[in-house]
């Protein structure tokens, strides 16, 4: 473990007590931890001291570990262990390209299934959004979002759907904890909802694919932005602190950046 100490903020994110396997519970909470930078880049993950921390055995942890891995973000070092990965631009494209392809599907069935009280229910929380976004609340305006979302995925009544994108959601809630950082993205988000809410009551499909189309590639245009800025600032304060060698998916990795100043230490 570097001195980087993250331990109470990750035992904040576990909630042991989801009708879950431990070894997703886990995977749940580190996958989080590693997303909104709670964890740094770099940062080796220690199983034998997350097993003592969290009081569980090593099996679900390496679970957890594994399928991190092959998600792309943590790298297996060769006679050192596991450390976090960058998350690439390309692999926020194609968070963004599934999102896309999903929410389409999933808003049409809405415009299917939707009744009066469903849609009177949408629009109280529309109308609860713009509030929370006057004040600048944002703990109450990421409340209303998650619950609009639940409220449309209820009404589409697709639970295979639900289940792929409740896989991505954890990037999702992250990316926009990061880009909420900006009012004038919170402001928009707010009216792209409003616009969803109009295009459904109006019964009018074509304008609804293009409003959650453009909703979707204006909120994956503000978790690029908004990400890699976050990125290389806290690689900017950790990357020295880590004499590990890690690398990236893409060129656009901040590391590369670094290794160019003449950095010999870490390979991009």
């Amino acid at each position: 473990m570097s001195d980087f100490n993250y331990k109470n903020e990750l035992v904040n994110k576990i909630n042991f007590k989801q009708h879950k396997p431990l070894s997703d519970i886990v995977y749940d909470a580190l996958k989080g931890a590693i997303l909104d930078g709670t964890i740094p880049l770099g940062e080796r993950i220690n199983e034998n001291y997350l097993a003592e921390l969290l009081s569980i055995s090593r099996t679900p942890i390496r679970k957890a570990v594994k399928k991190l891995t092959v998600e792309g973000l943590t790298e297996s070092i060769p006679q050192y262990g596991t450390v976090i990965k960058y998350v690439s631009t390309d692999k926020i494209d194609e968070i963004y390209k599934i999102r896309l392809a999903l929410e389409l599907i999933l808003h049409q069935e809405v415009l299917k299934n939707i009744n009066e009280i469903e849609l009177e229910q949408l629009k109280s929380y529309s109308k609860d959004m713009v509030k929370y976004e006057e004040k600048d609340d944002l703990i109450h305006l990421g409340e209303v979002l998650n619950e609009f979302n639940d409220k449309i995925s209820e009404i589409a009544k697709m639970s295979t759907l639900n289940i792929l994108l409740d896989e991505l959601n954890t990037y999702f809630k992250n990316f926009r904890n990061f880009s909420f950082a900006s009012k004038e993205r919170r402001n928009l988000a707010t009216k792209e909802h409003a616009m969803i809410i109009r295009a459904i009551e109006a019964k009018d499909i074509s304008v609804l694919n293009k409003v959650v189309s453009k909703h979707i590639q204006n909120a994956h245009s503000a978790a690029l932005n908004t990400f890699v800025r976050n990125d290389n600032s806290y690689i900017k304060n950790n990357i020295e602190k880590n004499n590990v060698k890690i690398s990236c998916d893409n060129l656009e990795c901040p590391i590369h950046n670094h290794n160019k100043k003449g950095n010999s230490s870490i390979n991009g």
